[in-house]
């Protein structure tokens, strides 16, 4: 389903629009015409507090041919935005916005099936908690959420996922927020001095030429196969460009005991372009290393071990203090490797420790960061309903960085992000890269007008020419013409084969599934493989179990991995062998390997079983014995039995009941889905425990029992069989989900 009205110029018929309307909300008018426009969304104190750098920031997007509203008001809620900037959408091909100041916050709750990782659940947690704040509210008008009465908190509104609403991301424009931090000082001081920053961002006139990318531990599993896939494909994605000795670098947390003084170094380097981090992350701080090398005969290790000690006495977490004493024990560690334990000098020296694996909140003014743009691959690291958070920061403080992309809670460590990258190096707005890349939880923190400066011809263009060629790749993404896309398959650069591909997808081209497959066994770049890969998920089609064997023995390990890992939700039988062969091809890529475990559990034990000794079966080659012992330990802790005859069994407490049906968001027991059908109807089954059964077949669009299970929740539905509204409710969703067209 095409969702988008397509324009070829703006017509700025806005009379109605213009001036002010009966919610107080004040639209000015851009003061040039273009094919697309785009939104400073401000609250009233902030445009009177910080009108000229507003007026300046407008002035220079609007130098880059991109006109400029400012839409101005006391905002009451997100809805009252939502409304201006779909009208703008509709009236004025509006592309993008930039939300400044206090600009409500929407809180959502009931789609975590579109986050990659949250899955909190506002039954069992407080509504804070348990709710994502998510900007797709204002960017994809498809998603429809219902208010949630007496809820509001500050800025924070809370809502639910609405069932009659779209399932899938799919943005109709982009979004960056811009939010004053808590201990920044005087927020308008702070917005004024940021958008000083971003005009001269839009004036530096600057190419995509210096990367710096940093892994930390616990990241793919820490595996060196799958760190070296990024290499792999910077060169696809920008061709000539990191030819020169340190133009790219990759850093990774075992190069040093403590890498973090050494990437605090890169991030102070003046004409650093661009730092992606991978690592894990909360509001206020990234988690650069934990265990120094202990390869290293160099370093002392044992204080580090004496803090590791006391950190895990000290700990309230369930399990680590006895995990701890078990460790004393085991080791015959005296009591001089925690004497001291809450001593204000042993907590200081500790803390003091701790800090040199960590990036915290409060280091980043005195860096001074100068990446412009810095992709933030952690959790939580954009937090933004936080008075002070972790990207803000980034932005906020002195120094070049002007965006951020990051996440509102935690994300999935099998997330790519390098999709479409290269195109910023073409001089793409980061707005317009983003609403292709965007997750329920990542957001733009800062400008989503800047970008870099595109190359032209076979050189480097400076000064007009340059800024005038960035204008060819964002005029393109505004295109929505399918034989215009038809034209550019085969372009020289492979990120605009992506965009054809995705833009073929958007609007529905039956050929489309066709195409993708033929991209996944064919085409000579990693990045285009990845990508149909990722399309033909979205469509869900015959083409995709194809594409999902081909793809499991591609030469781009991140295309391997996401393939294994993908087989496990569709729970095919025929994906067993391939499976198995996977296992052994790719045993030392962890994260494969680890993806691989997962999947074979979704499947019946017996077959799996069956595959194995069939795979092995004359085979005369090394390690065979090793690998035939591994695969069938895996199967041997394939729990689908045991969740099974929990549900089942009367005697089994509910709570312990819906653990079970909640654990199949990230397990689908296919093997299990005839008899959970059975229990779905159970008139006699407890109706909590039913209700949480129905959400998480829900989530099963990708299994290849989808349809039996979307046919038993239309006839529950139909026959009336629930038993309270909120199961109702659950099973629309369900219903929703698994007839989502993407």
């Amino acid at each position: 389903m095409k969702r988008k009205t397509i324009f070829a110029s703006i017509f700025f018929a806005a009379a109605a629009f213009m001036g002010i309307t009966a919610n107080a909300q004040n639209i000015e008018k851009p003061t040039i015409e273009g094919k697309t426009s785009f939104a400073v969304v401000v609250d009233q104190t902030t445009l009177e507090k910080c009108r000229a750098e507003i007026d300046g920031y407008k002035a220079v997007v609007e130098s880059e041919g991109l006109p400029t509203f400012i839409v101005s008001g006391n905002w009451c809620c997100p809805d009252c935005i939502k409304a201006v900037l779909k009208d703008l959408y509709e009236k004025n091909n509006l592309e993008g916005a930039f939300l400044i100041g206090d600009i409500p916050i929407a809180m959502v709750t009931r789609a975590n099936h579109l986050a990659t990782a949250f899955k909190m659940d506002e039954r069992e947690y407080p509504m804070g908690r348990a709710s994502i704040p998510t900007d797709r509210f204002y960017d994809d008008f498809d998603l429809k959420f219902k208010p949630i009465k007496d809820s509001t908190d500050g800025l924070k509104h809370f809502y639910q996922m609405d069932p009659e609403s779209a399932q899938y991301i799919e943005c109709d424009i982009y979004t960056g927020r811009l939010k004053p931090l808590a201990g920044n000082g005087d927020k308008y001081a702070q917005i004024s001095k940021y958008l000083n920053k971003a005009i001269a961002a839009h004036k530096e006139h600057n190419h995509f030429d210096q990367f710096v990318s940093y892994t930390g531990y616990g990241s793919y599993s820490e595996c060196l196969k799958a760190w070296r896939a990024e290499q792999q494909i910077l060169h696809e994605q920008f061709p000539g460009v990191f030819t020169k000795y340190n133009t790219a670098k990759f850093i990774r947390f075992s190069m040093d005991p403590y890498t973090k003084d050494y990437l605090l170094r890169e991030m102070r380097r003046p004409e650093l372009d661009f730092m992606v981090i991978h690592a894990h992350g909360l509001p206020h701080k990234q988690a650069l290393c934990e265990i120094p090398n202990f390869l290293s005969r160099d370093f002392d290790h044992t204080p580090y071990i004496g803090y590791e000690v006391r950190e895990g006495l000290r700990s309230s977490r369930k399990g680590a203090n006895e995990r701890t004493k078990a460790i004393i024990e085991k080791w015959g560690l005296d009591s001089t490797w925690y004497a001291g334990l809450n001593t204000p000098e042993v907590l200081a020296k500790d803390s003091t420790e701790k800090a040199q694996t960590e990036i915290l909140i409060d280091d980043i003014n005195d860096v001074k960061p100068n990446p412009r743009f810095i992709i933030m691959d952690c959790c939580f690291n954009g937090d933004y309903r936080y008075d002070d958070f972790i990207a803000g920061k980034y932005i906020m403080a002195d120094g070049k960085t002007v965006a951020a992309f990051a996440n509102s809670v935690n994300v999935i460590q099998d997330g790519s992000t390098f999709d479409l990258m290269g195109l910023l190096g073409q001089g793409i707005r980061l707005g317009n890269w983003a609403k292709y890349n965007n997750i329920l939880e990542s957001h733009i923190i800062g400008d989503p007008t800047f970008h870099y400066t595109a190359p032209h011809g076979h050189g480097h263009a400076h000064g007009e020419g340059a800024h005038n060629h960035s204008h060819e790749i964002n005029d393109m993404m505004a295109n929505n013409d399918v034989d215009f896309w038809l034209a550019h398959m085969n372009a020289k650069n492979p990120e605009v084969q992506n965009v054809a591909l995705i833009k073929l997808v958007e609007n529905n081209y039956k050929g489309a599934p066709a195409i993708l497959l033929e991209r996944v066994k064919n085409s000579d770049y990693a990045i285009v493989r990845y990508n149909a890969l990722k399309l033909l998920e979205k469509l869900n089609g015959p083409e995709y179990r194809e594409a999902l064997k081909v793809a499991s023995n591609d030469g781009f390990e991140f295309t391997r991995r996401i393939a294994v890992n993908r087989m496990g939700f569709c729970g095919d039988v025929e994906f067993i062998p391939y499976l198995i062969n996977a296992f052994v091809e790719d045993y030392n890529a962890l994260r494969i390997k680890f993806n691989i475990e997962e999947a074979l559990k979704c499947f019946d034990k017996n077959l799996v079983v069956a595959e194995i000794e069939k795979y092995f079966a004359g085979r005369d080659r090394f390690l065979t014995e090793r690998f035939k012992k591994e695969l069938l330990k895996v199967v041997e802790g394939n729990s689908a039995a045991r969740s099974l005859e929990d549900m089942k069994n009367p005697e089994v407490s509910v709570e312990d009941k819906i653990y079970r049906a909640k654990a199949l968001r990230n397990r689908p027991f296919h093997q299990n889905i005839d008899e959970m059908l059975v229990l779905v109807q159970d008139a006699n089954a407890a109706p909590e425990f039913r209700q949480y059964l129905v959400e998480s077949l829900g989530w099963f669009r990708r299994s290849y029992k989808s349809n039996e299970i979307l046919s038993v929740m239309e006839k529950m539905l139909a026959e009336k069989q629930f038993v309270t509204p909120e199961m109702e409710q659950e099973l629309k969703r369900a219903c929703a989900k698994l007839k989502s067209e993407k």
